[in-house]
């Protein structure tokens, strides 16, 4: 038999999944510079689950032009077989068949938050920048689309997920042809990207300057000892820029194929832990993702951040509370 049976099937529905991305994406963006321009009595609900769902495809349409096993869950042994080792099946296998299953979607495909860590795969140098906004944006959508979204937050809601289908379109720009084209169609993008950036310096600006007044009326270090116990895997200890006590970064302690010691990259087992907000209990400061965290003056490739010498405790201890004690 054919030794690529579905090459077409895959062509077809990465075609088709970046079509409906497409769609998804200018019915998000209309809604969303409409609304900037005129706010109306609708808001912003749809708006964010159509970007949201049209991240979900553009991640599905790239995800099946790499390797169209990726995309499905729970398949039948013999689609798994027909997709990897297609020369192995006797010449009398009906192959249309499951062709027909899978050009007509009948088998259950992964969900947002499985593509998101795909896209992380392909794209490492986008998981610190992306990696907060993705998290906040696959929230919204669950609440968008099967819930709603409180009026008060929208404003701010809208903003940061259109600029995370911004950021994944740019992305794909060179994978999605159509989905590449779509700042010619949408002239506004660069404005909102360049105030979304000052209005993002101007937020840790002010939430720095209201830190700094709090910590004026603290204790000197000297004078009082803090302790402060953490989850080990989830979270991590540092410095707070402002007030110099110790803080709290919240993130993830992820296994890695590779370690970094100085300026060489070794090949083997490693274990890192990834920040994904910053709070200071004492002062107040507060800064979510990677940005904010940046400008705030966190050092986010601390050496610290190094955890291969606990991986045994990793794969042991899956609730390991370590404290720390500021004198």
């Amino acid at each position: 038999m054919n030794a690529n049976p579905l090459e077409r099937v895959q062509k077809q529905l990465a075609n088709a999944f970046e079509k409906a991305a497409l769609g998804y994406l200018i019915l998000g963006l209309k809604n969303f510079f409409s609304e900037q321009k005129q706010p109306s009595y609708v808001g912003h609900q749809a708006t964010i689950g159509n970007l949201a769902i049209a991240v979900e495809l553009m991640l599905k349409s790239y995800i099946v032009r790499k390797n169209l096993l990726l995309l499905f869950k729970n398949l039948p042994v013999e689609v798994r077989v027909l997709m990897t080792n297609p020369e192995s099946l006797p010449d009398s296998f009906n192959w249309q068949s499951f062709e027909i299953e899978l050009r007509a979607a009948s088998y259950q495909t992964i969900g947002l938050d499985e593509c998101i860590s795909l896209f992380y795969l392909f794209f490492p140098e986008q998981k610190k920048i992306l990696k907060s906004h993705l998290k906040f944006l696959a929230k919204l959508r669950n609440a968008s689309v099967h819930s709603i979204s409180p009026d008060f937050q929208q404003g701010y809601e809208v903003n940061r997920v259109a600029y995370a289908a911004l950021l994944v379109s740019t992305a794909l720009k060179d994978e999605l042809f159509f989905i590449g084209n779509i700042n010619k169609r949408f002239p506004e993008i660069v404005a909102f990207l360049k105030e979304f950036q000052e209005e993002l310096i101007e937020r840790v600006h002010k939430s720095i300057e209201a830190a700094k007044e709090k910590a004026k009326r603290l204790p000197a270090k000297r004078e009082v000892t803090r302790q402060v116990s953490i989850d080990y895997w989830t979270q991590a200890v540092t410095e707070c820029p402002v007030c110099g006590n110790l803080a709290i970064l919240n993130g993830t302690t992820e296994k890695i194929t590779w370690v970094r010691r100085g300026d060489e990259e070794i090949n083997e087992p490693g274990l890192w832990f990834e920040p994904e907000n910053f709070i200071c209990s004492e002062c107040g400061l507060s800064l979510d993702g990677y940005d904010e965290m940046k400008l705030g003056g966190i050092d986010l490739d601390s050496s610290e951040f190094d955890r291969t010498d606990d991986l045994d405790d990793f794969e042991s201890d899956a609730y390991l509370s370590v404290s720390y004690f500021d004198k």
